[in-house]
Parts: C-alpha cells; structure tokens; sequence
C-alpha cells in the first residue's frame, strides 16, 4: 500500500467525497516513478530497462 493509499484509507469514505482520490493517486505515482527515474540517471542512459523498474517498483509497493 502507498503512502498515499494509506491516507486515503485513514481519511475514510466520508472525507474522500470532497476530494478526488484517482487525482492523488496518479499524482503519487508520478512522484515515485519520477523519482526512481531521475535517481537511476547517473549515467546519463536512459532506456526500457529503467521504465520496467520504475514500474514494478511501484506495483511491488501497491501489494503491501
């Protein structure tokens, strides 16, 4: 679960009516996939294998 996930879920179903939850959570994922991105960079390459990462990453860290 993300940390964005974990919020959500503290906020309850009440609270999430006055926002929009999928907004948030394509914003967190962008962030994190982001990140992994721009961290991997130090070489200057970038390719597949760094997208495949950034990706499974981010699945991984959904199923906890």
């Amino acid at each position: 679960m993300t940390p964005m996930e974990k919020f959500i879920e503290y906020l309850g179903p009440q609270n999430l009516m006055e926002h929009n939850t999928k907004y948030f959570l394509e914003l967190e994922e962008k962030a994190i996939k982001d990140a992994i991105m721009y961290s991997l960079d130090e070489d200057g390459h970038t390719g597949d294998w760094k997208i495949g990462f950034a990706n499974e990453y981010y699945n991984k860290l959904k199923e906890k």
